[in-house]
């Protein structure tokens, strides 16, 4: 990828980030539909898995030189987790209406690794497919 474009991915993912940060802490007591299920899963689950879905692929836009894409993407998920785990704990310490949650952290966890892994099938499509 060019420079001037992954410069645009890393101004994306910035904004991205301050998102998370934002949707993350601010109160969402009042919405209705937040604490129901869906297939069985808790909406707010749901929400973080999706939340935290878009992180590879920014991740990966801004910052990917076309080597090692499973070293890139493991680092990439290591350093999502620890985002998710700290905003989690923020949410603990610094808000009085939201509390640190494991399945939380889960589902963030989960929502990256699987667009993780859809980026590296398809780095090993491509790769295939150049030989």
């Amino acid at each position: 990828m060019s420079p001037r474009f992954q410069n645009i991915g890393k101004c994306v993912l910035a904004a991205y980030i301050a998102a998370i940060l934002y949707l993350c802490l601010a109160s969402w007591q009042g919405i209705p539909g937040m604490w129901k299920t869906f297939l069985g899963i808790q909406m707010d689950k749901v929400f973080h898995f999706l939340m935290y879905l878009p992180y590879p692929f920014l991740a990966f836009w801004a910052f990917y030189k076309g080597k090692d894409g499973g070293l890139f993407l493991l680092k990439v998920l290591l350093v999502g987790m620890a985002y998710g785990g700290a905003v989690e704990l923020m949410q603990a310490l610094f808000t009085d209406s939201r509390s640190a949650e494991w399945g939380d952290w889960l589902a963030n966890t989960a929502g990256m690794g699987g667009s993780a892994l859809l980026i590296g099938l398809g780095l090993i499509i491509y790769r295939r497919r150049k030989k």
